[in-house]
């Protein structure tokens, strides 16, 4: 019933049952208690181990991208459904995996603890003589500034001559990291975003000396929504940057 009602409401608004809360909030508190991968059900209705996060008991016990999971305990999934299976890496206790790795069936015992939530991704691109820089933002969750302040002072020291910043399916988060992160590259007083209700306009600007120079291009698509979408236009608008993919999502 309660999902009906808020239904009825605009595009944006959905109703979370309290399994689903919890995922949202510990993944915007850049904490959670897991094994450290990503996990996806693909077309054929088989759980695929999409990511697996450095630094995580899943990294260290070997599970590997493109493993498929087929029982979890000695318990077949087939039958599990695919929202609850998180949950079974999340109690603390050591689980044991059942995983086919191509004509390979392997097992792994894996002990859940309290993880960041890896939001950031970087890399240098090669070409034309030039060192491109790439930063990959997931989600802005609260350790977001810090993960990408670290990856762009890194790829400053190794020398690039321009930035590429892919914010594709990146659905948003929170807006005060956004903003923090579009700081590190605006002008001083250059407008990052305004808000508008029925009284009154309010404008948020850059109100720090920090600021880059290079040349910086965006990458969006129709999942690119919200906190995400609002760096994309300060860069644009602001930096002067190039924003290059789809339509975004339009929050």
């Amino acid at each position: 019933a309660i999902t009906g009602m808020y239904s009825s409401l605009d595009k944006y608004t959905s109703f979370l049952n309290e399994n689903e809360t919890k995922i949202l909030d510990d993944s915007l508190n850049g904490q959670y208690n897991g094994i450290g991968i990503k996990i996806l059900l693909n077309e054929e209705k088989k759980v695929i181990v999409q990511t697996v996060f450095d630094d995580s008991p899943a990294k260290e016990a070997g599970l590997m991208e493109n493993d498929e999971i087929t029982a979890i305990n000695d318990t077949d999934i087939s039958n599990i459904e695919f929202e609850r299976i998180n949950d079974t890496f999340k109690k603390g206790e050591e689980v044991k995996l059942t995983i086919k790795r191509g004509e390979e069936s392997l097992t792994f015992n894996v002990t859940p603890r309290d993880l960041l939530v890896t939001s950031v991704k970087s890399d240098i691109i090669s070409y034309n003589d030039q060192n491109i820089g790439y930063l990959r933002i997931e989600l802005f969750n609260s350790t977001s500034y810090k993960q990408v302040r670290k990856h762009i002072e890194e790829l400053e020291k190794k020398g690039i001559d321009s930035l590429i910043i892919d914010l594709r399916q990146n659905s948003g988060g929170y807006l005060s990291n956004c903003s923090k992160i579009a700081e590190m590259f605006l002008k001083k007083n250059k407008v990052i975003y305004r808000l508008k209700s029925k009284e009154s306009s309010e404008t948020y600007k850059d109100k720090t000396k920090e600021h880059r120079t290079y040349k910086i291009d965006v990458l969006i698509d129709n999942y690119s929504a919200s906190a995400s979408e609002v760096l994309a236009a300060a860069l644009k608008e602001s930096y002067g940057a190039k924003l290059i993919g789809m339509t975004s999502f339009g929050k």
